[in-house]
This record gives C-alpha cells, structure tokens and sequence, in this order.
C-alpha cells in the first residue's frame, strides 16, 4: 500500500453528519456476521472464554477463535476415532460424544495441542453429552432406527480414568441433555422430554415423560422452565418447578425442522435443517412469539450463544449471528407488489423503475412509506428492463435485449420513449454523466445521447476476452468496471471516443458489482466477496480491505460510512460499516420479502427494487440511535479524527486537525452514549502531536471490548469517527 495512504486507510472516512430522526440501528437486530468453512459435518458447537469447540463429525474437534466476530480463526484440531456429534467443555477438558467410539476425553488447555488423555466404550453409539459436578451423561442411540437406547453415567472425578457407573434406559433416542441441580432432562424424539432424577447419580431414575408437539431434538433450561427444540413441532416450552410440576405450557409452530436450541436474555434461538436460525420471544412462556429468521446456506444442527452472538453448525461451516439488542429482523416499512422491478433511481419526489416484464413505472414518494403509481411505459420490442437512471428530464434503461433506451420523463405522468440504440450484447448496467452514457454489456461502450432522439455509439472497449463486463460506475474522468473474468478495470474516459483501459485489479472469482464515491471503489466479487478499493490513483488501485458474505452481492449503493450490498435473492441487503476502510463489518442486515436487487437511497430511506415488490426502509444510521450527540454539533461538517491502530487491544493514538494555538478535546463514549474519557490539550501549529488514549475510563478502569464513538470540538474544526477495543 503507498505509504500516504496508511493513515488513511486505518482511519474514519469523511462522513457528513446529519440528523437522522428515522434511520434505525441495524446493529441492534438479527444479523449474519460470518461463515467460518470447516471440515467434516458440523453437527455441535460449544463456547467457553471466547474459543467455539466444534463436533465435526468425521472432522473430529475444530477449535476456534471467536474474538474477532467477523472472521473466526480455527486455532486448533483433533480427529477423534470415531464420529465427534456433541462436546462438553469442562475445567479445561473436552467430554466428547463420538458416536461408535464411545467417550472422548481431550485435554484442551493448549487449544492449539488437543491430545485425547482417555477413551470410554459405551454401550451404544453415544450422540449426545452434558457434564454436571464429576459426572459426565452420555445419551446413546440404538441403530439402525429410532429405538429404546440409554443414558449412561461415566464418573470422571479422574479425567484421565473415566468409569461408567450407572445406566438408565431411554424409550428412545437421547439425543440432547440438560441439567439442573438434581433434575437431567432428555430429548428423546418421539418420547419427548424424559426427566430423570441424579440426586443420587448411581441410581438414575425416570420420573416423569412429557409428551411433545412434535419430536423432541434439543433441550436447555433456566431456572423455571425447559425449551424444547422439537423437530417438526417447533418450539415447545415446559413448566420444570413449582413443586414439581411438568407440563407443557407453551408452543410456537415453526417453518423447517428444529434441531438445537439456546436461550439468550429473553429469546430463544433455534437452528433449523431447512431455515437457519430463528428467532423467538419467550419472555413470557405462555405466549411465545417468533420475532426473526435468516437462512443459512447449508443445514443447520446445533447452536450455542456468547457474548451476543449465535454460532450454528451448519454441515460444512460455523455460521455467526449477531443478536443486537433485540434478535429480530430489520424489515421494510413498505413493501409494494406487482412490481418486477430490477433497478430503482431517486430524484426528488420520484421513484424510476426499471423492471423486467413492466418497462419502465414511476412513483411518487412524497411520501416514502406510501409510494403512488404514477405512470408506465413499455421498453420497445418488449425489452426487460436491467438498470436506469434519471439526468434531468431524461431516464436512460439497460436493457436485457442489448439495447439502451432514452425516456423523456418532463411529465411523470405521462412518459414517453424518445429513442433506442441496439447493442450486440444484453445491457447489464449503465451510468450516465450530463449526455455521455456508460453502458457494461459484455464490452464496455460509451453512448452520445447528445441528440436524445439518436443517440449515437461513441467507442466500444473490450474489457476481457470473455466479453464480461457487468457493472459499471462513474466519477470524474473514470469510469470503472467490474468484469466477472477480470475483476476491476478503470478506464479513462476524458476523451468518449476513445476510453483507455488504464488501471485494472483482480477480483477473487470476478467481478460483480460495483460503485464509487470520492476516493474508494467498493465491489464485489463472484467469490462472496467485498472490496474496499482505494483509488484515489485510478491508474493505481489497490484493494485497502475485504469482507467475506454469504452470497453474491449484486448491486451497491453508497451512503457515507455505510454501503447497501443487495444478494439477488432472498436473502436481503447487508449494511457494511466502511468507516475504517480497511476493515469493513456488517453492520446489520434488511430482511427484504423478495428477490433483492436494485438500490437507492434518498434522506433517511432506503429504496429496494426488491422483484416483485417495490420496498422502502429506513436507512441505518451512521451513530447508534442510543448515542447522543454530546458536542451538540449535529448537522455541522465533520471532519477526521485520525485513530490507529484499529481495532486496538490497548492503548490509541488519536489526532484531529486544529487551527494552530486552539484548544484539542476529544471524548471517547461508549455505544449506549455515556462519556468514558476525556482528553484534553492545547492545539499545536503543526499538528503533529496526537493524543494518547491507554483504553481505560475517567476513574482508570479499563474499558470492555467493543464499539467506541470519537468526538471533537477543536473551536471551528469539528471531527467524529468510531473505534474498535478487542480484549
């Protein structure tokens, strides 16, 4: 990286604050974070002190890292001699339920040297395993179908040594445990919920069965109820005190088939073999309510909680969830349908679609979350519609039968097509400057609407041998195009009759979409990728930070520190917080009801040309709705405040710019809005100086881990920025 960049590159992006009454914090709800691929099939994950153990199947023990929410990093592993399905973590050893081969006992105190210390037969394949005082509970299974099996009590008092000393018979499966005190419950598929008394855990006894829903798969407690994952039953919750009492209280139907479940705060999070994680509102048992759900991209088995976040093992990857402060979705405020939008533009008042069975719709937003249709017109020979975009009183289309389309739109309420000009190639996108427009199909060709009734080939530039350019943005003199064999090519377009391809930088896999703003390209590749491209040297760019997703992004829109990737599917629209370039984070997620695509953001609203609807959202909001704005500077320009490193595990070095002789103060406050620390001196006349924050608060503590917000008010030179603390 040029070395002018650096400081750049690790610090906030020049962002323009605003009040922003009717953004949301994306951050405060259900979010996909990551996707960590493992070996094996995942079936179990466990979490103790920031490190998930994983049950891999025939994989063995995966051992990661989970400080870093947005890229965990597998420390360590084991193959264990059978099939690992279930882990306990207990005083620095792994109890592990390895099918055929019994019990495993591994010595996890140096995760990046796991050893096995002990092996147990059991009598059946075990499947399952909890650990209570010096016993471990091991739940076993009869193959080859669904029959009586056993729970198995194994004294390890002794890890090294472990003896199976008492065994009760299950009428079926035991596939998960929970214990509380003297009381063991087991979910027994089609048995249902099996208590067992181990007040003496010599003599395990059956005391009660609880019929459920559906099939019991997995169980956790708290102190007055069971919460029962149960298969095609969903959710089922049971009352487990008052005197004794077993029964069935409450029940919520849900999509898919549930395996695993954990309660977190209030919420239960269950993992689902057909739709990923799913979210439910059990803070009053009697009437639970689902509140949030997001797939995951293979099937989901078993789920654990810490630290806000929720991991699934998801067959062949441990997926990341981060619950917010509430684990429900971020939805539409509307959603319009009929409307087979591809690709949205906003200009005043007014939505332009281009979509692909309907030629062109235009509505009024004046009021966004009650969008009127105005008016339409069909693309000639019944074109589909890719992208458009609005230049004074015209829109210009991409259009799927290798065309470019001219609408006069003077009259919203009666447009009308002024022309057409037919490419050789499908039209994927387009963008316009004053009469010049860009077009990315297959090649990249620059068309002159100068004469909006015959607009006119200017050149044509092949970007690949394949003939795949697919996305195009432009600013200034550049134009920029990603290729999906090539990646990003920048070309010079200062003179539209004859564009040079002047700059290039490959993407993983190709690329996909693209858009610019100032000095960063931001893009996206057919690996599920995001790029943070730096170009402040078109000729020269340079890849500053790159964020794995869990689908292909297909179109960008950029607003500030916060850019808007659309999947193309079902899966909605990720907010990535690019406010340290080189480390870009998922901010949160919108849960879009169609087939995401086309963005565009107007004011506090986010517009989603979501096939077959048109959707409008709130905006994110750059500062967490909870954090007040101290300095009192809010609408006023806001300048850097330079911090590095970030994220950081101790101390930071902080500079904002100041005329010189004035007063430097910057207050450091957490993410729900309280001052932590203030740092204080007068301003130098060169600047050069920055202030040092060693990470702890006013009275000397140090701070948590987490998000930190950067205020300044040097006299007229105010600044903002937020930094990361990893502990």
């Amino acid at each position: 990286m040029r070395p002018l960049r650096v400081v750049l590159v690790i610090s906030a992006i020049l962002i323009a604050s605003r009040a922003r009454a009717g953004c949301e914090d994306y951050g405060a709800g259900l979010h996909w974070l990551a996707s960590t691929p493992l070996p094996g099939t995942a079936l179990s994950v466990s979490i103790v002190d920031a490190l998930g153990y994983v049950a891999s199947s025939e994989a063995g023990v995966r051992i990661l890292d989970l400080r870093d929410p947005s890229g965990p990093v597998e420390i360590g592993y084991l193959l264990t001699p059978g099939d690992a399905t279930d882990i306990a973590i207990v005083g620095g050893f792994a109890y592990v339920a390895d099918l055929f081969a019994g019990l495993q006992v591994i010595d996890v105190r140096d995760p990046s040297h796991a050893s096995i210390v002990a092996s147990l037969e059991t009598a059946l394949p075990a499947v399952s395993i909890a650990v209570s005082g010096e016993y471990a509970y091991i739940g076993e299974a009869r193959f080859p179908n669904y029959a009586p099996s056993a729970l198995e009590v194994v004294d390890i008092s002794s890890p090294d040594a472990p003896q199976i000393v008492a065994e009760v018979a299950t009428p079926s499966w035991a596939w998960d445990i929970a214990i509380a005190g003297d009381r063991l419950y087991v979910a027994a598929e089609d048995a249902g919920l099996l208590w067992i008394d181990i007040s003496d855990p010599l003599s395990p006894a059956i005391v009660a069965e609880l019929a459920m829903p559906g099939s019991a798969q997995g169980v956790v407690l708290d102190s007055s109820y069971a919460y029962v994952a149960s298969g095609d039953g969903g959710l089922a919750i049971a009352r487990i005190a008052d005197g004794g009492a077993f029964e069935v209280v409450g029940s919520l139907p849900l999509t898919g088939y549930t395996y695993g479940i954990a309660v977190h705060e209030g919420y239960a999070c269950l993992s689902s073999w057909l739709e990923g994680i799913q979210t439910v509102d059990v803070t009053k048992p009697t009437a639970p309510v689902k509140i949030g759900g997001l797939r995951t991209a293979t099937t989901a088995w078993g789920i654990a909680v810490g630290d806000s976040r929720a991991y699934i093992a998801a067959t062949t990857s441990l997926e990341t969830f981060s619950l917010g402060r509430e684990p429900r979705n971020i939805a539409m405020l509307e959603s319009i349908e009929g409307v087979s939008a591809i690709d949205v533009a906003i200009r005043d008042t007014l939505a332009y679609l281009a979509c692909f069975e309907d030629g062109v719709q235009i509505f009024s937003v004046a009021d966004p979350e009650d969008p009127i249709s105005l008016s339409s017109v069909s693309l000639p020979r019944e074109s589909e519609g890719l992208a458009i975009e609005v230049e004074g009183d015209f829109a210009y289309t991409a259009n799927w039968d290798g065309g470019v389309s001219v609408v006069q739109v003077a009259d919203p309420s009666a447009p009308r097509i002024v022309s057409s000009l037919h490419l050789e190639w499908p039209a994927w996108d387009l963008a316009v400057q004053g009469s010049i427009v860009f077009v990315a199909a297959g090649d990249f060709c620059i068309v002159d609407a100068t004469d909006h009734a015959r607009p006119m080939l200017a050149s044509v530039l092949r970007t690949s041998s394949r003939r795949l350019a697919r996305r195009v943005a432009a600013s200034g003199s550049y134009a920029y195009i990603v290729d999906k064999s090539e990646g990003l090519v920048v070309v010079d377009v200062s003179d539209s009759s004859a564009p040079e391809a002047v700059g290039a930088i490959s993407l993983d896999g190709g690329g996909y979409a693209v858009a610019v703003a100032g000095d960063w390209a931001y893009a996206t590749g057919n690996d599920r990728g995001f790029y943070v491209i730096d170009v402040s040297d078109p000729r020269r760019p340079e890849i500053a930070g790159r964020l794995a997703l869990n689908a292909v992004g297909n179109r960008i829109a950029v607003d500030g520190a916060n850019v808007y990737v659309s999947t193309g599917t079902d899966a909605g629209v990720f907010v990535i917080d690019v406010s340290d370039p080189a480390q870009p984070s998922i901010a949160g997620e919108l849960d879009t009801p169609g087939v995401s695509q086309g963005l565009a953001i107007a004011g506090d609203r986010l517009y989603v040309a979501d096939q077959p609807f048109l959707g409008v959202a709130r905006a994110h909001c750059a500062i967490p709705s909870g954090l007040a704005d101290p300095a009192g500077v809010a609408g006023a320009s806001i300048g850097r405040i330079l911090a590095w490193p970030n994220p950081s595990t101790g101390s930071v070095r902080l500079r904002v710019p100041a005329p010189p002789g004035e007063r430097i103060w910057i207050s450091i406050f957490d993410v729900g809005g309280r001052r932590v620390r203030t740092l204080e001196r007068e301003g130098r006349s060169d600047g050069a100086e920055p202030l040092q924050w060693d990470g702890r608060d006013e009275a000397g503590r140090v701070v948590p881990g987490g998000i930190y917000f950067l205020r300044s008010d040097p006299g007229r030179a105010h600044g903002g920025s937020r930094l990361v603390i990893q502990r």
